[in-house]
């Protein structure tokens, strides 16, 4: 923690060195649960993964970007088999090549794929480029259009097959608009068993009327699946934001609670009265002392008397010991009976004196309580150490004092008084 506290900002270290490694903990995780901040974060550092790439300002960061989510959905979701060659870098030669050996047949299929990476629809001249690259690449076995977070122009499902005339050969090629793994890599398998079958058999798929009525049917059911995705995706967003709405709701509602609480607090103290009660004592008769005088003769009556009341308060010994020992203090009625209150009504076991710091020390067994009083030449002022947590926010209403390391510090005057009183259980 005081790694924590050196780190802070100057006007914050105070109220972090009160903090527990579990209040940072609970801080942490309140902070994971709303989302919505860490979306105004303007820094792509911190922003979360799904929208990282809207911080992006070049065309080159972007097609950076989609490139690393490609090579990273192709080593988690295809087999071994499946060889990806980065052609990024490589003019003319798309972005990747994935070579791919037929377990059954033994051929080797080389598929180009170029990644797009657009907010908006990828362009003609895109998709010319695209085709420009499969014809400089005579051995291909096909090609895959890949948009991750946009449609194509010209397409509009999801995935798409053609077969395109490049030189002599028709190659056939897919469009892609998705950024889900499991859709791609499904894609990807689909295409590269789809040459084996073409090469092994030697037919044009095209011509097959059949063949081509399940591939428009593969084409409807992964768009249909990755409508359903989407709109799950949605919905999970709507549930997201609600929640959060939800959360910021209750926090706002806990804090007006625990004001008001406070403000409860705050009045009940400051209406309660440091004057002393009288105490009424009733009158009691005494009993007379046994008479010397004969039995025939009749006994006086005895007047009912009142006892006499107990002396009034003088300055004890603790308070001249005070004046006497400590060089700074200052004899004060105010302090002297705010001193002569405490040590009376607090059931203290020992006062200790220290007259070279001039502080008198004051402590109680029972609850391990104990004040410390500082004589000043201004003024007094009193430290309770190891403070209950439960009378923090009390004294924080106030602003009568503060909280250190040590405990609650404050000057003795008629405003810091009653919360004295009241935390170290003190009758007014």
């Amino acid at each position: 923690m005081n790694t924590i506290v050196d780190l802070v900002a100057i006007q914050n270290k105070e109220w972090v060195s009160t903090l527990e490694l579990k209040d940072v903990a609970h801080l942490l995780d309140s902070m994971a649960l709303m989302p919505e901040i860490l979306r105004t974060v303007p820094n792509a550092a911190f922003v979360l993964p799904e929208e990282k790439m809207l911080y992006s300002e070049t065309p080159a960061l972007k097609g950076l970007e989609g490139e690393n989510e490609f090579e990273k959905m192709c080593v988690s979701m295809l087999p071994q088999n499946f060889k990806v060659i980065n052609t990024a870098k490589k003019s003319k030669s798309g972005d990747f090549l994935i070579e791919w050996t037929s377990p059954e047949t033994g051929c080797v299929h080389t598929y180009l794929i170029d990644i797009k990476n657009y907010k908006s629809t990828v362009p003609s001249k895109e998709v010319d480029k695209f085709y420009r690259d499969i014809e400089l690449k005579s051995s291909l076995s096909g090609a895959i259009l890949i948009s991750l977070h946009s449609k194509i122009v010209g397409r509009k499902s999801v995935f798409q097959y053609e077969e395109r005339m490049v030189n002599v050969n028709r190659v056939p090629i897919a469009y892609v608009c998705s950024n889900e793994p499991n859709v791609i890599s499904e894609i990807i398998k689909f295409m590269c068993n789809l040459s084996d079958i073409k090469q092994t058999c030697g037919i044009k798929l095209t011509s097959s009327e059949k063949v081509m009525h399940c591939i428009k049917d593969l084409e409807s059911t992964i768009d249909m699946f990755s409508r359903s995705r989407g709109n799950l995706h949605e919905i999970k967003m709507i549930l997201e934001k609600q929640f959060n709405k939800i959360f910021i709701d209750l926090l706002s509602v806990e804090h007006i609670f625990k004001t008001k609480i406070q403000t409860i607090t705050q009045t009940l103290i400051e209406e309660a009265s440091p004057v002393r009660k009288n105490v009424i004592v009733a009158r009691t008769p005494v009993v007379p002392e046994p008479s010397s005088r004969k039995a025939n003769i009749p006994k006086e009556p005895v007047e009912d008397i009142l006892p006499k009341p107990p002396a009034p308060e003088t300055k004890t010994d603790i308070i001249t010991s005070l004046a006497k020992d400590c060089e700074n203090y200052s004899p004060s009625d105010t302090t002297d009976s705010m001193l002569r209150h405490i040590w009376s009504a607090g059931d203290w076991d020992t006062g200790n004196i220290n007259s070279s710091t001039n502080e008198w020390t004051v402590s109680r067994s029972r609850d391990k309580t104990s004040i410390v009083f500082k004589f000043a030449k201004k003024h007094t002022t009193f430290l309770i150490p190891n403070i209950k947590s439960s009378f923090m926010e009390i004294i924080a209403t106030k602003k009568i004092g503060r909280i250190t390391r040590k405990g609650y510090t404050a000057k003795l005057n008629a405003n810091s008084y009653d919360i004295l009183c009241l935390l170290c259980n003190i009758t007014l």
